[in-house]
């Protein structure tokens, strides 16, 4: 009875993580969508209210709540992640352009200060800096931060304008005069620009995707062992420091068989559950095979992929970190990792090339692991 409430608790577990997940992702989507910002403030709730205690879901409420013109909630939730996580800019930077929007100088610069302090090399903080300390009639201040803002992207129209005017009221005529050409040259090249310049967003206006944290790295050296393998072997790749191997049985691992597959063609390694062990997607005869890599041996996953195969690639091709799977032959698929969901065929979303490469701009390898 113990043992199936366990069993009970760890599913309900996976499910709300996966559950949390999507809406994340489509929170994310609508949010991205100028069009949506209701949509996308209703949806980061529901992930909010799903993990309560998170900070990150807090603050990408927080900020869709601003995008949805609900300011005075939005600032109260912003707030309250600021105290909980203070060494994320995100609050400083969108506290600080909110109360500026309100007329409250002196604690839009307090927030802007707050979010330099963090990430000293952000142009935009610097800029907002400058105009923050111009309202308050700290000329000298101003300049310096528009300066600093214009060292950090040169490419910022913005600072180059304001140091025009900061330099012609100190009666500095030929830096003015070199800010100008510099404004309207940006303003030339950027004329019809898809994306204007907008001095109020940055990167932490953003919702807040933290990629999760690599597993630590084996620093001990390589020490390399020659071994021979049995002669009848078809192929091997390179796994951490040893060798995956195939014979018409199968792969091993260390000259121990990991899996029964008849007519083994080809293996990629991945990570695709992010623990810091790879795993194997195993192309045989009947069907793709993923072997997933536990501390207790080699389990095997299913996977959504029928037919006749040649070749499997790991791919992150939706960027949410985590792998995905090509698998190349007489059909070419997409099986998209969905966490403890497991995968799911998005092939008809996609366009592929009968080599089996993405349209979309991106690069592969003959390692089987590729990021587009």
């Amino acid at each position: 009875m113990r043992y199936f409430l366990f069993l009970l608790v760890a599913s309900m577990a996976l499910a709300q993580d996966a559950r949390l997940e999507a809406l994340r992702n489509l929170g994310k989507a609508f949010y991205e969508n100028p069009t949506t910002q209701k949509e996308a403030a209703a949806t980061l709730k529901q992930a909010y209210d799903l993990a309560p205690k998170s900070s990150r879901e807090r603050l990408n409420y927080g900020l869709a709540l601003l995008r949805a013109g609900r300011a005075q909630e939005a600032v109260v939730e912003l707030l309250a992640v600021q105290k909980e996580k203070p060494e994320l800019p995100h609050t400083w930077f969108t506290l600080g352009i909110e109360l500026k929007k309100q007329g409250e100088t002196q604690k839009a610069l307090d927030q802007m200060r707050g979010a330099v302090k963090l990430d000293p090399k952000e142009p935009i903080l610097h800029y907002n800096i400058g105009v923050l300390l111009k309202q308050l009639g700290n000329a000298a201040g101003a300049t310096a931060a528009f300066e600093q803002a214009a060292k950090l992207d040169q490419n910022l129209a913005a600072a180059h304008f304001q140091l025009f005017n900061m330099y012609r009221q100190a009666n500095r005529a030929n830096d003015a005069k070199l800010q100008l050409e510099l404004f309207q040259a940006l303003k030339q090249q950027t004329e019809g620009a898809a994306v204007p310049e907008d001095v109020d967003w940055s990167q932490y206006s953003e919702i807040y995707d933290p990629k999760p944290a690599p597993p630590p790295r084996d620093k001990t050296l390589l020490k390399w062992q020659e071994k021979k393998l049995a002669d009848n072997w078809k192929g091997a790749i390179s796994f951490g420091d040893k060798a995956v191997y195939w014979d018409g049985q199968g792969p091993s691992i260390g000259g121990k068989r990991i899996a029964s597959v008849s007519g083994v063609r080809s293996i990629a390694a991945g990570d695709y559950d992010n623990d810091g062990l790879m795993d194997l997607c195993v192309i045989g005869e009947e069907m793709p095979l993923l072997l997933h890599n536990t501390a207790a041996g080699w389990k095997q996953v299913p996977l959504p992929a029928r037919g006749t195969f040649n070749q499997c690639v790991w791919v992150d091709y939706d960027h949410d970190y985590d792998l995905d799977l090509f698998v190349l032959g007489e059909q070419q698929l997409l099986l998209r990792n969905q966490g403890a969901a497991g995968f799911v065929d998005q092939s008809k979303r996609l366009s592929l090339r009968a080599g089996g490469c993405y349209r979309r701009s991106g690069y592969t390898s003959d390692s089987g692991h590729t990021r587009l």
